[in-house]
């Protein structure tokens, strides 16, 4: 047995694919990637479950997606000997054929190599043929490389004490001490300015300057919604929030966090949209992560649209803006309407 008994107790709610179960009993900052006595990591025993057990196949991509989130890392190599070898195996020969031949045998394993590479070593194994026979296996597979894809580059996550979140949501708050004031497109919403100028360089020359945001403390934003200011306020002091969410309203936010030059929210945005891609939220999300070149996002639209067949079908029919016809894997077309290229002359 391992000697951190919350390794055994999170090793059994990986195999019963519970994920509430783990998130109600890791304990904070967790080491998700610990190979300690030659154990497997448990993202690789949610990979193991999910590739083994079809009835398990949706619960474990949720298990393997939360822990990356929490700082299970898909590149770390495990070691050559391990406690219990971990390997899958199967014959090319189909069942009910004349016994197995060993030259028959086709088998990856684990030993040695990173989550990422053992998924990438297994679909390559998995030739056409066998992935006709393994074809649930073959797709958790790819689904798991595609939240590896899709998780490169996020921001980096500390775990941090429950009350330091509540303290910042109740300074946000407290209304009566606040001293700068957003006019949004349906009324006023306002905040602290220390806030706003140690998030912003933008705010903060605006906020300190011998303008009226200076002196009055008083900022026009007419083309957003007060939600869309508050919730970017909202991430602005505690980088969470109590409302409920709409694509639309963080998006209004994440122009605001853009314009105004907040990295941290422009990531936490970026994310949250990322869960909110669907077929009629699509090209809304595309357009503002090619707009404002935000690669993350851009990479979560290419994967949702390369899976979409209601996509896949306006792309056809001409019904997407050219500039998002790439994320579909198709070459941007001109607009026919486009202004011919003027010729240039030399002197």
């Amino acid at each position: 047995m391992a000697e951190d008994p919350h390794f055994d107790i999170l090793k059994r709610f990986v195999n019963l694919a519970d994920l509430a179960g783990l998130k109600n009993f890791a304990p904070p900052c967790f080491a998700w990637s610990r190979t300690a006595d030659g154990e497997l990591p448990l993202l690789f025993e949610a990979f193991k479950k999910g590739v083994m057990k079809h009835d398990s196949r949706k619960r474990c991509l949720q298990i393997v997606e939360w822990m990356i989130k929490n700082g299970a890392d898909p590149f770390l190599r495990l070691p050559q000997k391990l406690r219990e070898p971990c390997a899958f195996q199967w014959y090319r020969s189909k069942r009910g054929e004349k016994e197995k031949d060993m030259s028959d045998e086709i088998r990856v394993q684990a030993n040695g190599q990173c989550l990422l590479s053992f998924a990438l070593a297994l679909l390559e194994a998995l030739d056409e043929t066998e992935k006709g026979r393994y074809v649930g296996a073959a797709d958790f597979v790819q689904e798991v490389v595609s939240i590896v894809s899709r998780m490169q580059g996020q921001r980096p996550k500390i775990e941090v004490d429950q009350t330091a979140i509540d303290r910042w949501e109740a300074i946000r708050n407290m209304t009566a001490t606040h001293n700068v004031t957003f006019a949004t497109a349906d009324g006023p919403v306002t905040a602290h300015d220390i806030a706003l100028i140690a998030a912003s360089p933008v705010l903060s020359a605006m906020l300190q300057s011998c303008m009226t945001e200076g002196s009055r403390k008083h900022i026009q934003v007419k083309d957003s919604s007060a939600a869309g200011v508050s919730l970017f306020l909202d991430l602005v002091y505690a980088s969470s929030t109590c409302s409920e969410v709409q694509y639309k309203t963080a998006l209004e936010a994440l122009d605001l966090a853009h314009r105004w030059q907040v990295e941290g929210v422009v990531r936490v945005l970026e994310e949250i949209l990322q869960g909110m891609i669907t077929d009629s939220s699509f090209v809304d999300i595309a357009s503002a992560a090619t707009l404002k070149s935000l690669f993350g996002l851009e990479k979560a639209c290419a994967t949702f649209a390369q899976n979409s067949k209601a996509l896949q079908r306006m792309s056809q029919n001409g019904e997407l803006p050219p500039a998002l016809k790439k994320l579909l894997g198709h070459a941007a077309m001109a607009s026919d309407t486009s202004a011919p290229k003027k010729r240039r002359r030399s002197f």
